[in-house]
Formats: structure tokens, C-alpha cells, sequence
């Protein structure tokens, strides 16, 4: 309703969630499939990623994501908000491997609402939170992508606004190497 009532500064930002390979093409499409709520537009649903550890994704699951947290093991560039990412590469930085190799990623729902729009090479953290928290906007689009040419990143400020709709758990393949048996 906010979005129809007030359009000014509203935009839409594609979210790319491409695959590189077939095989993880095949995965996306499955997950999509298996979910049977379908993704709301009018609030700019997405699915996104989330790197962490599998400590952390076992108690985000369970207890959902806690705001305090954040940036207790990165930066916060944007503000002390969630970061996620369309890129599944940019959310592998994030991520610590067990001691058998597995890395965790939350694929999740995230609403962005409206987008807090940024593509320059630094950010005022406090700015894009005022923008979020007391501002029109909720959530920021910090386009790295365009500033420095690597990754965009999506954070938001309200752990409501995200949720871990999957625990996908991986390994890195070393170059060479074929996958472990059962992985």
C-alpha cells in the first residue's frame, strides 16, 4: 500500500540469480518448484544469499537472523544491517569451513521494499541506516557491481523483512579433483 500510495523514488532493481552450470541451474529450478508461495512483486520479494558459518545458519534457522549481530564477522559498509547477495560467489567470502570442508549458505526470502540505491565506492553507514530505519526506504542496494566491479549487496535493517528459507551446505572442489563420495 506505502509503495502505491507514495511511487516517488520507488524503482526496480533485477535481482540476478543466474547459474553458472547446468547442474546448479537444474538446483535453482527445483528449489523454486518446491516452493509453493510464489514470490510477491509488490513488495520486491526476492530470493538472495547469506554466507556464514554453520554455527550461525544452525541458529538463524532456529531463532531467526538478530540485528545486534551484525558485523560481528565483517564489515558494515551499508550500516549494521543483514547483507545478502545475489551473487552466490560474493556470500561464499562469507562462509567458514568445517573441519571436514562443508561451507554453509542460507538461500533466503528477502522483501526489499523500496531500494536505498548506492553505487559509489564509499558509503556513510549511518546515512543509509537513518535512510532505512527514519527514512522512506527499506532496504539498501549497494551496487558494487557498478562501483568497483564485483558484487551487488542487499541489506536490510529489520530481521522481519528475511527469511532462511534454505541451509545449503557444500564443498569447495579443488581443481583436478573429483567430488568426495555422497556430497
Amino acid at each position: 500500500q506505502e509503495l502505491q500510495s507514495d511511487p516517488s523514488d520507488f524503482a526496480s532493481y533485477e535481482v540476478e540469480t543466474s547459474a553458472a552450470d547446468d547442474q546448479a541451474k537444474g538446483l535453482i529450478k527445483a528449489l523454486a518448484d518446491d516452493f509453493s508461495e510464489p514470490l510477491l512483486d509488490s513488495v520486491n520479494e526476492v530470493f538472495l544469499f547469506h554466507g556464514t558459518s554453520y554455527d550461525a545458519a544452525s541458529a538463524i534457522v532456529a531463532s531467526d537472523f538478530r540485528i545486534k549481530l551484525a558485523g560481528s564477522h565483517a564489515g558494515t559498509l551499508y550500516g549494521r544491517g543483514l547483507y545478502l547477495a545475489e551473487s552466490v560467489t560474493k556470500s561464499d567470502e562469507y562462509t567458514r569451513p568445517m573441519r571436514d570442508g562443508r561451507r554453509h549458505l542460507l538461500l533466503c526470502r528477502a522483501i526489499l521494499g523500496r531500494s536505498y540505491y548506492l553505487d559509489t565506492v564509499e558509503a556513510d553507514p549511518r546515512a543509509c541506516e537513518e535512510a532505512c530505519l527514519r527514512g522512506k526506504f527499506h532496504s539498501v542496494l549497494g551496487d558494487r557491481k557498478k562501483a568497483r566491479g564485483t558484487f551487488r549487496e542487499f541489506i536490510v535493517f529489520d530481521e522481519d523483512q528475511v527469511y532462511p528459507n534454505y541451509v545449503i551446505s557444500y564443498r569447495h572442489k579443488e581443481p583436478g579433483t573429483s567430488p568426495p563420495e555422497g556430497s
